[in-house]
């Protein structure tokens, strides 16, 4: 943005003005090369203020905090313990020298190159030469090979925590999930750095959370940040060591909550409008909508059905939300269950049937392939959709609305959590399935949209 003073114009880099306050605000790309240790393009800070002037020292304070950031991370992107242990274990492999070897002649040769280093640190004085310890005079590298070839296991490091989680865990092939798992942990070495485990404290993640918040992160995400990194640390203290404590497992967040906005839930009138809309366009992205409406179901259940899942033809209509390859279930077993078909759902899942085509395999196969399931773009589609069309609401309220519509009946608690994917100690799974659909479909019938 340009500010004047006087006869001078000047532009102040970096910034730019929000079209809803009118407040200056900071945003800087980060460098292509540290990218993946960053979660966007962009970093960006509310300035807080209107005042050029003032936004301007904010500006230098933020830039030169950033130049550091940046040329610190580029400096140390391949000193990294990781990357020292692999060019250590790299430097023993050039000489020939196995781990816990220190006897062999290859071995001697290596320690005659380690012993170049302690006369270059002496520089001659005996006393010096005498009293100096390996960590003295040794580069990071050849100390840690030197760890090796006596038998000294490296300590673990916090991205040896993640690797074990992602190595074993049941949904280590899933993209999505192993790429938001390690965005959260790339976002933790950014601020910490690859630091052993031990030395990272509970003190450290405390201050890690409060950096996000500073960031003006919602509360709610840094929730699920933090629940995302207590994981693969609960899953080390689990498989690897039994004495390590979880730093997130009890960290507070400050003010959670309290920054969420706060949503109306869908009306009756609102709800049938929206169903009025889908007819009216009447294709498959409003069809998904319409089979989210009187069944509840999230939205990547919806988009990833196979055509065979709409069963319309059955004594009770019925729709089948199972894993596939190409779109697993997220949640509990209870997610795999029967729904009824009634209302604005039925007429969507009569739609999708009536305009296939033969040999089709998916319900949706512009957003569906055999590799993926394209629900991201479906939501961004549907909420933009509804926004202009002045619902002031998102499509997965559309899932919280069917609980409130069937409570508001007088559903039983089991019905309604076995409609919507929920476990309930066991109980709600038995109505997913044959002698439940009558049931289910009685109470779903009570609360159903009219044509």
């Amino acid at each position: 943005m340009q500010i004047s003073v006087g006869p001078l114009t000047l532009k102040i880099k970096y910034t730019d003005v929000r079209n809803d306050t009118g407040s200056i605000v900071y945003q800087r790309p980060v460098p292509k090369t540290l990218r993946h240790r960053f979660t966007g393009k962009l970093i960006k800070h509310d300035l807080k203020t209107k005042d050029p002037l003032v936004a301007a020292k904010l500006v230098v304070a933020l830039n030169k905090k950033y130049d550091a950031l940046f040329a610190a991370l580029e400096n140390s992107s391949d000193m990294s313990p990781p990357a020292v242990r692999a060019r250590a274990e790299h430097l023993l492999k050039t000489y020939g020298v196995a781990e816990g070897d220190t006897e062999s002649a290859a071995a001697d040769l290596l320690i005659a190159h380690f012993d170049s280093f302690l006369e270059t640190y002496a520089a001659g004085d005996e006393e010096t030469h005498r009293d100096a310890v390996p960590a003295d005079f040794l580069p990071p590298v050849e100390l840690e090979a030197l760890n090796l070839m006596q038998g000294r296991k490296p300590a673990a490091v916090l991205s040896d925590a993640l690797s074990l989680y992602l190595a074993e865990h049941d949904k280590r092939d899933d993209p999505k999930f192993a790429g938001y798992v390690r965005a959260r942990f790339d976002e933790l070495l950014t601020f910490k750095g690859d630091v052993p485990l031990a030395a990272f404290t509970k003190e450290d993640a405390r201050s890690f959370v409060e950096s996000l918040l500073t960031r003006s992160v919602k509360t709610t995400t840094v929730r699920r940040y933090v629940r995302a990194l207590s994981a693969v640390f609960s899953y080390w203290q689990k498989e690897r060591d039994a004495n390590f404590r979880n730093p997130f497992a009890t960290v507070r967040i400050r003010g959670e909550g309290k920054d969420a906005k706060r949503r109306t839930p869908f009306d009756g009138p609102t709800l049938q409008s929206l169903y009025a809309h889908c007819r009216e366009a009447d294709d498959p992205l409003r069809w998904i909508a319409a089979l989210m409406i009187d069944t509840g179901a999230r939205l990547a259940e919806v988009v990833g059905l196979a055509l065979s899942d709409l069963c319309i033809d059955a004594e009770t209509p019925h729709v089948i939300y199972q894993p596939h390859p190409w779109r697993p279930l997220d949640k509990s077993a209870e997610s795999t269950r029967m729904v009824p078909l009634v209302g604005a759902s039925l007429w969507a899942a009569r739609r999708v049937i009536e305009s296939a085509q033969p040999d089709q395999k998916f319900a949706f196969p512009r957003y569906t392939t055999p590799d993926q399931c394209k629900a991201n773009t479906v939501s961004a589609a549907l909420n933009k959709w509804m926004k202009l069309r002045d619902i002031d609401h998102v499509n997965h309220e559309l899932r919280h609305a069917i609980a409130d519509r069937l409570r508001n009946v007088g559903c039983p608690i089991e019905v309604r959590y076995a409609i919507e994917g929920h476990a309930l100690g066991g109980v709600g799974a038995g109505y997913g399935f044959g002698h439940g659909l009558p049931i289910m479909r009685e109470w779903l019938l009570k609360v159903a949209l009219k044509d």
